[in-house]
């Protein structure tokens, strides 16, 4: 087997290992936010359930910021479950279109997989930022946009107004 080829299977192997790496920390990241939310859910289902049952209304106090942390943690993970993501979704890209735009530089497939050496798509990028323009970056990353997200607001969001409603009868 020649130079050329033997280059090209390095970069086809490395961009399949990377794949696998990506796939596995999305997964691990959405497992970390699915067991954030069965702690947070649990733990603040306990707190109210002791509040009401030993009429303790300092429970019930502390089950409207119960899910505040719970509700952060999972803004982080899901900050670089996003991160991971966009890095994913561009090497789908590259394979599927056969080329990118690499910060205002095209690479294509065939320049990657030849030893042309300006075709430097990144490899071991595992949260994008050398794959993706920083400002688009920031922008699928960003805390604020992470915590306020629909599906966090769904289900941290009720269960602080249930507190509040609770302490408010319970008045």
């Amino acid at each position: 087997m020649n130079q050329n080829n033997k280059l090209r299977e390095f970069r086809i192997d490395l961009l399949k290992k990377e794949i696998d790496m990506i796939s596995q920390k999305i997964n691990h990241f959405d497992n970390l936010r699915q067991k954030t939310k069965q702690m947070g859910i649990i733990l603040w289902t306990a707190t109210i359930g002791y509040g009401l049952k030993e009429n303790i209304p300092f429970m019930l106090y502390i089950s409207v910021l119960l899910p505040l942390p719970f509700w952060l943690m999972e803004t982080s993970f899901r900050r670089f479950y996003k991160g991971h993501q966009v890095r994913l979704k561009a090497i789908r890209d590259f394979i599927r279109d056969g080329k990118y735009n690499l910060k205002g530089t095209e690479v294509t497939l065939a320049q990657f997989l030849s030893e042309d050496e300006n075709s430097d798509f990144p490899v071991f990028d595992y949260w994008g930022i050398e794959t993706i323009a920083s400002e688009k970056h920031k922008k699928e990353t960003r805390f604020l946009s992470s915590f306020l997200n629909r599906n966090l607001l769904l289900i941290y969001g009720p269960m602080m107004v249930i507190s509040i409603a609770l302490i408010i009868s319970k008045l």
